[in-house]
């Protein structure tokens, strides 16, 4: 079932522009990949650099040949890599493709030239990183041959080659010397200019004005006991602004003579005094008590993660609409930091990946700034492939793990 499945995939691969066009693939070759893939090819105890070169560029191919195999599901071009990894075993010289036999010219091939000459002057002192260098000038004009069907961009792998040919030895020439500098003759002096002498002019005869005398402004008084109600037994001073009231008591005397006959009259006076009380002015009435507002519960969650594809770090529909949902949940929280951190998966090398993870966060954060989050908030870092979601080998690609996580910090 799987040799008839195998043929289905390479019969449609075929049909496929761009696909099945590696030199030395064929229909037939398929049927070895399986065992080239499951070949245990070692990586020490090799008695000379050319030994440890050829199984370098070995296990690189086998590489190259499971990832077309397994992930790109184009069992064809496994065969062209499995030819060559095949041939580095029997200690054969492995050449690299020519961009001419792929249909391609210009800057490849300016790349071909840089890559046979470093791998010739510094395949015995730098084995391994040339043989990583050889497999990625492949892997490059391969996914360049195929255009819009590729299934990585050409220049995430060429970045990655260009790197591997820096440690195996290749030099960047010094960029070439500044022109010299082109001297200007100064300009030729202004003109003297004579200005003509100043012409006198006697100033008017001053103007007397006479001074205009108005009338003083009666200024009447205001009377502040105007506006208030004075009672009968009280007197009001309003000069100083305020009305000043001062009230005297009413007393009411009473006398009582009682005449005794004969005798002396006897006289006997009772006083009786009544105090006007001040009036009582009841105090407003205390303000209603608040009614407390129960705080809503919010439910939405702290963290988010976005998902990119393979070397990419564009955002899909799907990525946008969680960053939608993470800033809803960041202004609901009413929270000080967002904390958002790139991720790789292990292919590729770590320098470069920690490059990739960080461009993931960058785009992240700049599309959480576009709605309206200001940049202090947001903590952006990038952890390469040293965090990962699911725990893998080197060089293993794995969806999951290339990623960018968001968590709102309260």
């Amino acid at each position: 079932m799987k040799t008839i499945s195998r043929i289905m995939a390479a019969s449609a691969l075929v049909a496929v522009a761009g696909c099945g066009k590696l030199p030395g693939a064929s229909l037939g070759g398929t049927f070895l990949v399986e065992p080239f893939l499951g070949l245990g090819i070692p990586t020490s105890g090799f008695s000379s650099p050319g030994q440890t070169y050829s199984a370098a560029l070995a296990r690189e191919y086998q590489s190259l040949a499971r990832i077309a195999a397994k992930e790109d599901v184009n069992w064809i071009d496994a065969s062209a890599y499995m030819r060559k990894g095949y041939a580095a075993l029997r200690g054969e010289s492995i050449q690299p493709w020519e961009p001419a036999t792929l249909g391609l010219s210009g800057e490849a091939d300016s790349v071909y030239q840089r890559v046979v000459s470093t791998i010739n002057a510094n395949a015995g002192r730098n084995p391994v990183a040339c043989a990583r260098a050889l497999a990625l000038y492949d892997n490059y004009v391969e996914e360049l041959s195929e255009g819009a069907h590729s299934c990585t961009d050409p220049a995430v792998v060429l970045a990655e080659l260009n790197e591997q040919l820096g440690a195996c030895g290749y030099a960047v020439a010094p960029p070439p010397p500044p022109p010299p500098p082109v001297v200007v003759a100064p300009p030729p002096p202004p003109p003297v200019v004579v200005a003509p002498p100043p012409v006198v002019v006697a100033p008017p005869p001053p103007v007397v004005v006479e001074p205009v005398v108005q009338a003083p402004v009666v200024v009447e008084p205001y009377d502040a006991c105007s506006a208030v109600t004075v009672p009968g037994n009280c007197t009001c001073d309003g000069a100083s602004g305020n009305p000043i009231l001062t009230c005297e008591k009413i007393v009411t005397r009473e006398v009582v003579k009682e005449i005794e006959v004969p005798g002396p009259e006897v006289v006997r006076e009772v006083v009786r005094e009544v105090q006007i009380p001040a009036p009582v002015v009841a105090p407003p009435p205390p303000p209603p008590a608040p009614v407390p507002v129960a705080a809503p519960q919010l439910t939405a969650p702290l963290n988010y993660t976005i998902y990119f594809g393979y070397d990419r770090y564009d955002l899909t529909a799907e990525a946008r609409q969680v960053i939608d949902e993470a800033v809803a949940a960041f202004r609901a929280y009413a929270a000080p930091f967002m904390d958002i951190v790139g991720h790789t998966d292990s292919r590729g090398s770590k320098s470069y990946n920690t490059r990739l993870a960080q461009r993931r966060a960058d785009a992240v954060a700049g599309a959480v700034a576009s709605r309206g989050v200001d940049r202090s908030s947001l903590r952006v870092s990038a952890n390469s492939e040293l965090d990962p979601a699911i725990t893998t080998g080197d060089g293993v690609r794995e969806a999951l793990n290339r990623r960018v996580s968001i968590q709102i910090v309260q």
